[in-house]
């Protein structure tokens, strides 16, 4: 990263953070992906693709996928999805098949109505919202004092509600 920073590029690695973020998630190592993608995001920020953004939504969706928040996960997915498709563009491999992955994940636990409901809560969101509740969500991570810190953590803790205890 310092190279890149060295040369004036500094968007230049953000595909390396995002994959070394990626990677550190399917290991089940969410601190260190937590470090890769608040890296990313810094540089996102600067950069101001809104493409670019949305892939970065779905980067902070699996990292909150993985600790478990469900909710924040499924609609940072929706938000990512829906400015990816005005912006016409779409999530790239091998992202796409985590991406795809986390989301899944994130709906089951959350169960129909659930999902359906956060997914509606993304479309209402502006893309500033939806950037400050990535922001906000990496620095819950960050900090650490909240959720689960590795896959197996998630694992352990109470299961989702299911769609009756929703209701």
């Amino acid at each position: 990263m310092a190279l890149y920073d060295c040369v004036g590029v500094q968007a230049d690695a953000i595909d390396p953070l995002r994959s070394l973020g990626l990677i550190a998630c399917a290991a089940g190592d969410l601190n260190e992906a937590t470090m890769w993608f608040r890296e990313e995001w810094m540089r996102l920020r600067q950069l101001g693709s809104r493409a670019a953004l949305a892939v970065g939504l779905a980067d902070v969706a699996t990292l909150a996928a993985a600790r478990g928040w469900w909710q924040p996960a499924v609609r940072l997915f929706a938000k990512a999805e829906a400015l990816l498709q005005t912006e016409g563009a779409a999530f790239s491999l091998p992202a796409r098949d985590l991406f795809e992955q986390a989301h899944a994940r994130a709906r089951e636990a959350l169960g129909d109505v659930a999902s359906q409901v956060a997914a509606v809560a993304a479309g209402a969101l502006t893309v500033e919202q939806a950037l400050a509740e990535a922001e906000a969500l990496l620095e819950r991570a960050h900090d650490g004092s909240v959720g689960p810190t590795s896959i197996q953590d998630v694992e352990q803790a109470d299961p989702p509600l299911t769609e009756r205890e929703l209701t």
